[in-house]
């Protein structure tokens, strides 16, 4: 029941609204916070749907909405105003009032407020343009926009140097209020205007992406654009500038390698190269005067523009996918054959030139020869008869896809004329988005944004034959890269000269003839004529017939790497330097070979070869080769092709001795992968057995660790138990010390009063002692006539008065010490002269008599 009741609880903060509907009358009533209400039964939330139109039942929670929200520098465009221009006020409960539906407003910020049910807002930021960026804006109600448009937020942009239209002056964007009609367009640039709010009327429109700031095409120094009408003007604009368009106006675009460009460069024009242009519409330049039809070939030399920029009367002429026409270079001593085309006439241009023809009256032709001309003219030349022949042919099936025969004459020579086909246009110009929306088109050409005649004809390759002029003249001789060659005057003179280059010959010239050897092995039978000497690279192949010093036959197929180094001269005086160099190489491998036994050469045969031919290695140094100081003819390098063994027994044996060690080698490495996979194998086992005995030790050391922790627990325990009864032991312990003390303490003080009372009576006795010597000494005096025996026995009488005076006294003493009277006067009296007179009572056994007190006696 509290969930239900909290459901039906509607509880709006400050900026919240909520649309809730009354089934009773179909009313919809709107909520703004703060606010708190309980909704009846009949009631439900319900919100407002702006694709469908429809209000749609929801939760409480999904039917409170934020209330729009324009900051400053932003506007909401509102719809289905309220008919009284009124806004929800907040904490207020309000039914639906009437809107005013199918319209739209425009509110500039700041400002807050709730939406009526059934309108829509949407919150834009003010536009803020930069120099080259302008607003494409659109009137939907020409009466809000006449009334509203000096309500309209403009912010004039600062005094700057402004976009320059195609007159070069400054353009300003003027709108006239009392003029503007539903469905006009306006153009807000940025260089008059830096941020701008639309009124209630208009609104911005946006690009094919959504953009609502457009950007304008900037113009570099030799850049170009093209805006295309709605009634299909085209004007062209050269830079440096920002070009924005008219509202009836869009950019003609191209796509160059995936991205599509509104700016285009200028076509640069030299004095070899030109633009072929058709006049489509009529137009003066300066005093000239030019109509429709007019053909102009424009070059880039002193009368001609060095850079072209297209304008809206020309259109370019292409024959292919080129509408740059290029010089041909002219080489000296060649020519081209060039045909006027208004006239018929065929001339001859010769080199050196850079030859550009007019394409309005000249165009080149190719000139073929027949076979009887060709032979007359270059007898014996197989390459200029194939070339007029691959021309015929190539001539034969152009006119059979023509299907009547070209013009023909000169004497059997045959000319084939460009002739333009009939004028045809592409079809197609690449524009935005935007202006396909707007229902705009136009023409495109790839590479060339503009108007243009793509011109087709059957011969777009010239037939033409150059003549070859090296069979005329002085005798020349091409010499390729590598090769030399060496000419002699019937005077003496030498020259040697190296390719690559053209060698034209003295008249008095022949080149000397080598005469080289052929065959394998190299022998004078079968000799080859030559005048030219590959000095790089050069290949000389020999068969060498050797015998090993166990008199085995054996042949070495060899192939040498020869250079040619040094003086030049030099390099001619061997006539047969290819028989020179083997019969060298022959002998010293046939003395190499008759020092080595045949199994071991035919092992190392390549080794001792190299050796032999090119030396033997120093460290990391190369092997030097062997060098002919006779010729300058240096051996960098040799490949042994082949080693066979004459003898075919010992050339069995060799094979089975080697197919036997390649056996023992297999067995060999069998056995290695055998004991590899073993000693593998154990180690995975060893390693396993570790790996358990790993687990069982760990096992072990949690165990006990498991028990280490008991056993700590259990000291603990005792030590705690022990500590216990540490305490209670040194608790009996400081009890039994407080009982020791006290009765130390009791002792002592009975000691301290008895010491007293034995102190007091030595004071006593000493007093009477005192007394008596006192009453002796009067005695003495009186009874000075008393004999020496009176006075002793007299004395010793006093002595022993004294003892039993004293005897008395320590009677208390003697019982508290547990001993006799007579043993404690006798300790006390021990080494004076009194205690000769104490003696002490025997018993029948000799031991002291336990009496308390014995007289003294007398001696």
């Amino acid at each position: 029941m509290a969930e239900k009741d909290d459901a039906r609880e509607l509880v709006l903060a400050p900026n919240e609204a909520a649309c809730i509907l009354d089934r009773t009358n179909g009313q919809v009533y709107l909520y703004v916070g703060p606010k708190q209400d309980s909704l009846a039964p009949s009631t439900e939330p319900v919100l407002f749907n702006a694709q469908t139109k429809m209000f749609e039942r929801c939760a409480l929670t999904k039917a409170i909405q934020r209330t729009t929200i324009a900051p400053e520098g932003w506007y909401a465009v509102l719809k289905n105003p309220a008919r009284d221009g009124k806004h929800p006020q907040t904490g207020n409960k309000a039914p639906m009032p009437d809107l005013d539906v199918g319209k739209k407003i425009n509110i500039p910020g700041p400002t807050s407020f709730a939406l009526w049910p059934g309108q829509m807002a949407k919150v834009l930021s003010g536009h803020r343009l930069r120099s080259n960026q302008y607003l494409l804006v659109r009137v939907y109600d020409q009466v809000s926009a006449r009334a509203n448009w000096e309500k309209a937020i403009i912010e004039k942009a600062e005094e700057e140097t402004g976009a320059k239209d195609e007159s070069g002056d400054e353009s300003e964007t003027v709108v006239q209020a009392d003029k503007l009609t539903t469905g006009q367009l306006i153009v807000i640039r940025g260089t008059n205007t830096s941020f701008f709010i639309p009124p209630t009327g208009l609104e911005v429109v946006p690009d094919a992406e959504g953009n609502l700031v457009r950007e304008a095409v900037t113009l570099e120094r030799l850049d170009y654009t093209l805006l295309l009408g709605e009634n299909g003007s085209k004007k062209f604009v050269r830079g440096p500038a920002v070009v924005f368009p008219q509202p009836t106006e869009v950019y003609v675009t191209r796509t160059e390698d995936g991205v599509e460009t509104r700016k285009f460069r200028s076509i640069e024009l030299n004095e070899t190269s030109g633009i072929y242009v058709k006049v489509i519409a009529d137009y003066e330049d300066g005093t000239k005067k030019y109509k429709v039809g007019d053909e102009l070939f424009i070059k880039g030399d002193g009368d001609g523009a060095k850079m072209y920029f297209p304008r809206e009367q020309h259109a370019i002429i292409k024959y292919g996918d080129h509408e740059v026409h290029y010089a041909t270079a002219i080489p000296a001593g060649e020519g081209r054959y060039v045909l006027e085309r208004l006239k018929g006439n065929v001339k001859l241009v010769k080199g050196p030139a850079m030859y550009l023809p007019d394409p309005r009256t000249e165009v080149f032709a190719r000139r073929i020869l027949d076979q009887k001309l060709c032979g007359l003219l270059y007898p014996g030349n197989a390459e200029a008869l194939a070339h007029n022949k691959q021309l015929q042919g190539a001539l034969a099936a152009e006119e059979a896809a023509v299907g009547a025969p070209l013009t023909r004459g000169m004497a059997g020579a045959m000319l084939a004329a460009m002739a333009p086909s009939a004028a045809t246009m592409d079809a197609h110009y690449l524009v935005s988005n935007s202006a396909e929306d707007r229902g705009l088109g136009g023409l495109s050409a790839k590479g060339f944004t503009g108007d243009g005649f793509d011109r087709k004809g059957r011969y777009t390759e010239p037939r033409t034959v150059t003549l070859n002029t090296k069979y005329q003249g002085a005798v020349t001789t091409d010499i390729w890269t590598g090769y030399a060659i060496k000419l002699v005057k019937k005077s003496g003179e030498q020259r040697v000269e190296v390719g690559p280059k053209s060698v034209m010959f003295e008249y008095d010239e022949v080149p000397q003839i080598l005469k080289l050897s052929t065959g394998k092995p190299k022998n004078a039978d079968s000799l080859y004529n030559t005048s030219y000497l590959q000095i790089f690279a050069n290949k000389v192949s020999d068969i060498i017939d050797v015998e090993t010093v166990d008199y085995c036959k054996m042949q070495l197929k060899l192939s040498y790497r020869v250079n040619f180094e040094g003086d030049p001269q030099k390099w001619f005086n061997l006539e047969n330097y290819v028989k020179f160099l083997c019969d060298h190489m022959r002998s010293k491998l046939r003395a190499a070979a008759k020092k080595i036994g045949v199994e071991p050469f035919y092992q190392s045969a390549v080794e001792v070869v190299r050796d032999v031919v090119l030396g033997t290695k120093d460290g990391d140094r190369a092997r030097p080769g062997t060098t002919f100081t006779e010729n300058g003819m240096h051996v960098y390098d040799v490949e042994v092709l082949e080693v066979k063994i004459l003898d075919t027994n010992v050339e069995l044996l060799l094979v089975k001795a080697q197919r036997d060690a390649i056996s023992q080698m297999l067995d060999l490495g069998s056995k290695r992968r055998t004991l590899d996979f073993t000693r593998e194998s154990e180690q995975l086992v060893r390693e396993i057995e570790v790996t358990k005995a790993e687990t069982r030790f760990a096992l072990l050391t949690l165990k006990q660790t498991e028990i280490g922790k008991s056993l700590a627990a259990d000291l603990v325990g005792i030590d705690a138990k022990a500590k216990l009864a540490a305490e209670s032991l040194k608790a009996d312990v400081a009890f039994q010390n407080g009982q020791s003390e006290v009765s130390a303490i009791e002792l002592a003080r009975d000691r301290a009063d008895v010491e007293q009372e034995i102190v007091l009576e030595q004071k006593r006795q000493e007093t009477r002692l005192a007394e008596l010597s006192a009453e002796v000494e009067a005695v003495v005096k009186k009874a000075g006539a008393i004999s020496p025996d009176l006075i002793a026995a007299i004395g010793a009488f006093g002595e022993r008065s004294l003892i039993e005076k004293l005897s008395e006294s320590m009677a208390p003493m003697a019982i508290l010490g547990g001993s006799s009277i007579t043993d404690v006067v006798k300790k006390l009296l021990e080494g004076t002269k009194l205690a000769q007179y104490i003696q002490v009572p025997q018993n029948g056994n000799g031991a002291p008599a336990g009496s308390s007190k014995a007289l003294p006696s007398a001696t």
